[in-house]
């Protein structure tokens, strides 16, 4: 395949809404999408070198494999080394021995399973995690696995046969993401089956073009201006809430596919991207993806505050310099020179086996707390140690779900719990319900043992919440159970967190994150989610005794800023706009449900919350994350809140 400058330039297009997303520069909400676009092109240019080997007779499964090392691991190696350095003096012990881990997933290319499963791409504490972005390289090398053999397969039975084959494969797999998206969304995001149709569009591409010249002309001018502006509204338009990789993905793919067809250096889009500035981005483009992370990440754990829009933009000036340094010394240099296959095999298998080696004593020996501890303050070293017990206590808590056969939460109506409800209700009378999202659960844990009544049931499933309509969710099948066993339940108590029910100063839903992203402001309340809220809530006390107990205040401190800060009562939340947001909002939300004639109860007039108190002492860590109670913090709150509940019950 002869060399396309644009297609440097599209790699650019590709690259720098990554950065900009992950260094919450606005307007880039949609940044995250330049992954898409590199899956296209990789599929794309692999397949058309795939095809032309395998029309030559010249394909080899050894050959593919040295060139795949060739280009994936020197940058990917010397990246993780220097980042193993810096983290072992900024990342304290917990967070060192993930990282350890991350290190083996990642040279193993399972580093998209690791983070599927333990957390969330867009969750604040995600952006703390230096390797979070190899998930990426983890989907391609799962997909280049079999993709090779399965062309060579098929090329014996045609090329329509390979283009047929491909594109059920990949209808199959985009059906799969658009579903998944709404109802398993982390396992869309991040895992092969939902990812492999946005690489396999473009290898349809490849296949398509084989034989063929590219489209030239007015048409094929405007249809790449067309690519680009898709591509340009989904870095804009799309957000942290919308459903991905599914439909919403198909803005840049088909943006990328477009752009891969139709520009060329006859026309406006080509010459753009194929400019000398575009084509420079694009070159280093993979070094700076690889730096980025593990630079804006190291930072802003060391930082503690969230750092400024200056020094953002001063650690994407970093990561230009250092991936241009990686491409200049480390990708060009192996890529060039000529080695044998068993030597280049032999020396990315020691080469991993070194860095798996450390990542295997990083966490086995749980991250060296001792050498963390060292570098603390006593009244650091405190709290430090209070946080990791309290992590230890969430664990070992984390499947419960019972404290008594009728004292119990779920987070699914089936026809288990259906059957155990009614049994309960037989021998208890009527039941109180809390219900909503992970904070109902932290509620219900936190005066369910409390309360003294034999029927209390929680139900309620994180990010689950009245104004979604989240096929995973319960909602829809509540409004039946409730009015169908009326006579069983003697009060609702509906809980989530607060956020949600604001607005980012942008004008987005609200979300975790944007308590470190604005720091400057207040933020607005979302009347129109309180409205269907409250009218979701209406429905529900047609047929029972409902009241909303509003949200806590979520201090949105980070671990390390607790650390930071030590057990002295001199932490304070570093927003300060947070409790005048909360306050706000509490007393926004009570005087539209009295406009409903709906119980309303404030949990912050129960709590009284105190950052200087309750966030952190020299006994107790009580926030376990940024806005969810520690095991400690549900029993100094529950009690507080019970006694608020048991004035209305």
């Amino acid at each position: 395949m002869n060399y396309r400058a644009e297609i440097d330039g599209l790699r650019a297009i590709a690259v720098v809404p990554v950065l900009f997303f992950h260094a919450a520069i606005y307007p880039f909400s949609g940044g995250y999408v330049g992954v898409d676009i590199f899956f296209v092109i990789s599929g794309y240019l692999i397949t058309g070198i795939l095809l032309n080997e395998i029309e030559q007779g010249s394909f080899s499964v050894v050959g593919f494999y040295d060139r795949r090392i060739r280009r994936i691991y020197p940058a990917l190696l010397a990246t993780i080394v220097v980042t193993a350095i810096a983290a072992a003096f900024v990342l304290y012990a917990d967070d060192l021995k993930d990282f350890g881990q991350s290190v083996i997933a990642t040279l193993t290319f399972m580093s998209n399973v690791l983070f599927w499963h333990e957390t969330n791409y867009f969750a604040p504490n995600a952006e703390f995690k230096p390797l979070l972005h190899t998930w990426s390289l983890a989907v391609e090398e799962q997909f280049y696995v079999l993709f090779p053999l399965l062309l060579s397969v098929l090329a014996y039975r045609g090329r329509r046969s390979q283009f047929a084959v491909i594109a059920v494969l990949t209808l199959i797999s985009f059906a799969a993401a658009d579903v998944a998206s709404l109802r398993s969304p982390a396992s869309a995001f991040f895992l092969l089956p939902f990812r492999a149709w946005e690489l396999s569009v473009g290898a349809l591409l490849a296949l398509y073009e084989n034989g063929r010249s590219r489209p030239a002309g007015r048409i094929a001018s405007i249809a790449a201006i067309v690519g680009l502006l898709l591509i340009a509204y989904a870095i804009v338009g799309l957000d942290l809430e919308t459903p991905f990789p599914g439909r919403w993905a198909l803005l840049p793919v088909c943006g990328a596919l477009l752009v891969l067809h139709f520009a060329q250096p006859s026309n406006l889009i080509g010459r753009m991207l194929g400019s000398p500035v575009p084509v420079a981005i694009g070159l280093i483009s993979y070094s700076l993806y690889l730096v980025h992370q593990p630079i804006f990440a190291l930072y802003r754990y060391a930082r503690i505050a969230e750092p400024s829009r200056f020094e953002m933009v001063a650690l994407i000036a970093l990561s230009f310099v250092l991936a241009s340094i990686s491409w200049k010394l480390v990708e060009q240099p192996f890529r060039r020179v000529r080695y044998r296959s068993r030597t280049v095999f032999a020396s990315a298998a020691c080469g991993s086996l070194v860095l798996i080696s450390f990542g295997v004593v990083a966490h086995l020996n749980a991250g060296f707390p001792s050498w963390t501890l060292a570098r603390l303050s006593p009244q650091q070293a405190v709290v430090y140690r209070n946080l990791l017990e309290e992590r230890g206590r969430i664990d070992k808590v984390a499947d419960r779900n019972k404290f008594a056969e009728c004292v119990f939460r779920t987070g699914e109506l089936n026809e288990t719990f259906r059957r155990q409800f009614a049994d309960c209700a037989k021998e208890h009378g009527a039941a109180t319900i809390i219900v909503g999202d992970s904070h109902a659960g932290n509620l219900f844990d936190a005066i369910a043992p409390l309360s003294g009544r034999p029927f209390f049931i929680g139900i309620n499933k994180g990010f689950c919440r009245a104004v979604e309509s989240n096929p995973q969710c319960f909602y829809d099948e509540l409004l039946d159970f409730v009015a169908t066993n009326a006579a069983s339940i003697d009060k609702i108590i509906y809980m989530q967190a607060g956020f949600y029910l604001l607005d980012a100063p942008d004008g987005a839903i609200g979300s975790r994150d944007m308590f470190q992203r604005y720091t400057d402001r207040q933020f607005p309340v979302s009347q129109s989610r309180i409205d269907q809220t409250l009218a979701y809530l209406g429905k529900l006390a047609n047929h029972a005794n409902v009241v909303w107990l509003g949200p806590w205040i979520d201090p949105h401190v980070t671990h390390n800023q607790l650390v930071a800060n030590g057990c002295n009562g001199a932490t304070d939340l570093p927003n300060s706009f947070v409790i005048p947001s909360y306050t706000h909002l509490d007393q926004t939300v009570n005087a539209l449900a009295r406009k409903r004639q709906l119980s309303y109860l404030s949990t912050i007039n129960a709590l009284n919350f105190n950052a200087r108190h309750d966030l952190v002492d020299c006994q107790n860590v009580y926030f376990i994350d940024a806005d969810h109670w520690s095991v400690a913090g549900e029993q100094r709150f529950g009690p507080k809140v019970l006694e608020a509940l048991n004035r209305t019950m």
